[in-house]
């Protein structure tokens, strides 16, 4: 408060009482409710509570972005003013604007038998890292190669169907490791000689040099 308490004290700032919670505080507008609020000089620094110190701007809502990574462009941008969007909601959003037979680089998240059923409806190939809560059942063993530098197991699998009315989906389990690495993918190509191993390795990769967010 203002400690001259003179009518040409002239104090151009006032401090308002600040509430913890968003829930009404009956207390609280009884007693600022009939008379003003109380005045501190512009000379004087009151720090009442730093919440949390962040230098960058945040922006409210939720935002899917789809980037082409053989044109280097922003394919698509879709924003929701809800920040407690779900991604499977968002993908879907998004996944009607991408052109039948590409390519999609996803995170392990969106690797669930529901997103996989739309991508084939919408007749879109995916690459993703595997989801260890989505159960996995061997079929058959495409190919195992074993060397020092690099070695991988090449399977076709059935993953999802245990919840009702869900129907499993085929898909191929490849996991690749070396020196320094160990890496499982899942992908919807399932022949082999379309997209190799090192070609899925390769592939996957690329969206680590563009999902960086600064």
């Amino acid at each position: 408060r203002c400690r001259r308490r003179t009518r040409s004290c002239g104090c151009p700032f006032s401090l308002l009482p600040i509430r913890s919670s968003n829930r009404p505080n009956q207390a609280w507008e009884k007693r600022y409710q009939s008379r003003p609020p109380p005045v501190t000089h512009a000379c004087r620094k009151h720090t009442l509570k730093v919440a949390r110190k962040t230098t960058k701007a945040i922006i409210p809502g939720s935002l899917e972005a789809v980037y082409d990574l053989r044109r280097g462009l922003l394919h698509e941008l879709h924003f929701d003013p809800d920040g407690c969007v779900g991604e499977i909601t968002m993908f879907e959003q998004v996944l009607a604007s991408i052109p039948r037979g590409a390519l999609i680089l996803n995170d392990r998240y969106y690797a669930k038998p529901k997103i996989w059923q739309q991508v084939a409806e919408q007749g879109v190939w995916m690459i993703s890292r595997h989801n260890r809560t989505v159960k996995k059942r061997r079929l058959a063993v495409n190919a195992q190669f074993r060397s020092s530098a690099l070695s991988w197991d090449d399977w076709l699998v059935e993953m999802g169907g245990s919840q009702a009315g869900t129907s499993p989906v085929q898909l191929r389990w490849v996991r690749i490791w070396g020196p320094g690495f160990d890496q499982t993918l899942i992908t919807n190509v399932l022949e082999p000689e379309r997209l190799t191993p090192e070609q899925l390795m390769a592939a996957y990769r690329r969206r680590w040099s563009e999902c960086i967010w600064r």
